[in-house]
């Protein structure tokens, strides 16, 4: 009874949140690239000339405006083209003046077709990486659907999609004369711009730019609402600002008494569990950029995800974008983190493996007996034992 009770604790205990964290670390940093190198190989498995599948590979995204991951297919060159080609890019690498990843991207080049080189060269030039910086540019209020597809923005170009406080206000007070407004994204901007560092509200724009462009993970949108009302419940920001602002007149123009109610309305012990999960999105954004950490959030579907995604960009890069354009979610499981044998997990598996010894000995004691039961046995009317059959007959 308690032995199957007593594997699934220790499973439990091996593989949720507090028994495998995918922390980044130079060993999980190690096994994630290596997997990630593996799935792109077994990608390419089977197909009939891996050069002009990836080529066209390449062509789809720079097509499609996605040059990250043009460049992560870029660098994945060595796994996913054939073992001649593979073997003569790394040697032409070698005699690169660049060093690491831009030489693997300049070496790869060289064995895409030449309208799918010139159209990548054409679209990473310096001129036209400076003009989509000046245009592309999101500020607040930009559209997230525009901002998703701007992947090629550089990670320090944030998105600022929380409002002010005169738009919190506007939204306070249709709330309090009883319209219907998005409590989410009432709470996430109200908690954003009165709670939040830099880095947290970075991460809570990703999250709402995602929402509002319909990228946020149903199951992650969940997740996140359930922890943001714990931190801001709606119940008593509606309230407070009920009491504070009767009748709904002049709310417009006191965002800061808007900011101030919802400060106080939030609980801190809830906050730093949610500050962490914004952290990871943010740590994403800053290895990505913010409309690639959009994409991901639409495959993540909880913190353990969000952990395996900062995990995959910290390994991959841009590699990892490219692997999750070709495998969805399933990409994620590429994030690899070493078992962390506390004392308690080394306990509860050496109390599994002696209840396990247990019920072996058990079980052929058990079959040792009934194979005995079936034989036939004399009683000796001399001495009073029983005699087995076997012995009876060998008298001489």
């Amino acid at each position: 009874m308690l032995t199957p009770l007593l594997a699934a604790r220790t499973v439990s205990e091996t593989f949720s949140r507090h028994g495998m964290d995918f922390d980044v670390s130079a060993a999980s940093v190690a096994a994630t690239r290596d997997t990630i190198d593996r799935r792109f190989e077994s990608l390419m498995a089977g197909q009939e000339s891996r050069k002009a599948t990836w080529s066209r590979l390449v062509s789809e995204q720079v097509r499609g405006g996605y040059l990250k991951t043009a460049r992560g297919l870029l660098l994945a060159a060595p796994s996913m083209l054939d073992a001649q080609n593979s073997a003569a890019l790394l040697a032409s690498v070698d005699v690169q003046g660049l060093a690491g990843d831009d030489a693997i991207e300049a070496a790869a080049l060289n064995y895409l077709d030449e309208d799918v080189r010139y159209a990548y060269e054409h679209a990473v030039s310096p001129l036209r990486a400076m003009w989509r910086a000046a245009i592309a540019q999101p500020e607040a209020g930009a559209s997230p659907e525009e901002a998703e597809t701007s992947e090629n923005l550089p990670p320090s170009a944030g998105l600022n999609v929380l409002g002010d406080e005169r738009d919190l206000a506007m939204q306070a007070a249709r709330w309090v004369r009883g319209q219907n407004i998005d409590t989410f994204a009432f709470a996430l901007s109200g908690v954003g711009l009165s709670a939040l560092g830099d880095s947290e509200r970075a991460g809570a724009s990703i999250v709402r730019a995602a929402d509002k462009a319909g990228k946020l993970n149903p199951d992650l949108k969940r997740h996140i609402e359930r922890r943001l009302f714990n931190v801001a419940p709606p119940e008593r920001l509606k309230r407070d600002l009920t009491v504070r602002f009767s009748g709904a007149l002049g709310i417009a123009a006191q965002g800061d008494v808007v900011l101030d109610i919802i400060r106080g309305d939030i609980d801190q012990r809830e906050l730093a569990d949610f500050e962490e999960q914004l952290r990871f999105i943010r740590e994403i954004s800053l290895k990505t950029s913010a409309p690639a950490t959009i994409r991901i959030l639409s495959y993540a579907r909880n913190d353990l995800d969000l952990q395996r995604a900062r995990l995959l960009t910290e390994a991959g890069g841009d590699k990892a974008l490219a692997l999750m354009a070709m495998e969805g979610a399933t990409a994620l499981t590429a994030a690899q983190t070493p078992v962390r044998w506390t004392t308690r997990l080394r306990v509860m598996l050496s109390f599994l493996v002696g209840m396990g010894l247990s019920l072996l000995w058990l079980t052929a004691d058990t079959f040792i007996r009934s194979m005995r039961r079936g034989r036939s046995v004399r009683r000796s009317a001399v001495y009073g034992l029983d005699e087995r059959e076997w012995d009876y007959d060998k008298r001489p």
